[in-house]
């Protein structure tokens, strides 16, 4: 095992249903592979990916639960709720779920049933999904306007560099989110920061969220 960093990409666990021969769920299986920009690393390199040792959370409906995972696959026993891979986005890889399991923490957060840091989470890895095809992304879509409706109008989309660290986050992930989304007032608010940037004023969007404004402001 060696340290992840030394690879190009970005750790990414795929989360799947297992199943035996008569299509029988037998488990939830997690296998793990790189992320790039272009895509999920291919079949064939797979064998050649760095193994490193994963410690991470899985949220139940009633509990959470800790694993340790120090091999590329591994099948845990079938849940018939739901299931939810790193718990509060507590660890640095990225999650890659079936359609099928992805609905159900999808499903949670629209009612409120997640945490924040879950709800923000799931947004924070919809760049593994746009090439999973176009239910995923309506799911994901639905998600980050549900998230941002309720926290964007909470919070405000002001960004100040007087805001603390904590909400500089919060603020710069719900940005990043809202080209997939189309939400209007975050996409009208990097627009009016964007131009002012561009106009001469370096100051207009602080350096850390200034990534997810340019990009919510082009994306349109």
């Amino acid at each position: 095992m060696r340290v992840w960093t030394k690879e190009h990409g970005f750790p990414v666990i795929r989360v799947s249903e297992s199943r035996d021969a008569s299509g029988k769920v037998t488990g939830v299986r997690l296998f793990r592979q790189r992320f790039l920009t272009s895509g999920v690393a291919k079949q064939e390199d797979v064998v050649s990916d760095t193994i490193y040792p994963l410690r991470f959370t899985i949220r139940h409906r009633q509990d959470v639960e800790t694993v340790d995972m120090n091999t590329r696959e591994l099948v845990l026993p079938p849940s018939g709720s739901l299931f939810k891979v790193n718990a509060d986005h507590g660890s640095f890889f990225r999650t890659s779920y079936s359609h099928k399991l992805l609905t159900r923490p999808l499903e949670e957060a629209s009612k409120g049933s997640l945490s924040l840091r879950d709800g923000i989470g799931l947004l924070s890895i919809q760049p593994v999904y746009k090439f999973h095809g176009p239910e995923p992304n309506e799911a994901l879509r639905k998600l980050t306007s549900d998230v941002i409706d309720r926290k964007g109008e909470e919070l405000g989309w002001t960004i100040s560099k007087h805001n603390d660290e904590n909400l500089d986050t919060i603020k710069t992930s719900m940005c990043s989110g809202a080209d997939l989304a189309g939400y209007p007032s975050v996409v009208s608010t990097a627009k009016e920061l964007f131009t002012e940037r561009m106009a001469g004023d370096e100051n207009a969007i602080p350096r850390s969220p200034r990534w997810a404004t340019d990009s919510a402001s082009l994306a349109q």
